[in-house]
């Protein structure tokens, strides 16, 4: 990917400590790159503001949605809802397009 470490596990989910980021496939990779760029500015605070607040946070999801909870297009729909998750999603979208204009 852009920068660190990436690894492309046989998931369905993604997952970023500092740079090394897993991601099940390209869709996600923005996302998970934002997560790391959040690792940055909040440093030591990250773990406490966002990596566990998601890590929490994808598992109820996960559960809801597999136990008929919740609708499994809110997936797409409303799990960005969370600052942390929008945050991720919109600092990654546009750190890889000025990334990717730089190749130009």
């Amino acid at each position: 990917y852009y920068c660190g470490i990436h690894f492309r596990p046989k998931t369905n989910w993604g997952v970023s400590f500092g740079w090394c980021q897993l991601s099940c496939d390209s869709s996600i990779d923005a996302h998970e790159f934002g997560h790391s760029l959040q690792n940055c500015l909040y440093g030591p605070f990250w773990i406490f503001l966002v990596g566990l607040p998601s890590c929490i946070r994808y598992q109820i999801w996960d559960w809801q949605i597999a136990h008929g909870k919740r609708p499994a297009s809110d997936w797409s729909t409303k799990y960005g809802n969370a600052w942390f998750e929008h945050q991720a999603s919109e600092w990654g979208e546009k750190a890889t397009k000025w990334l990717d204009s730089l190749d130009k």
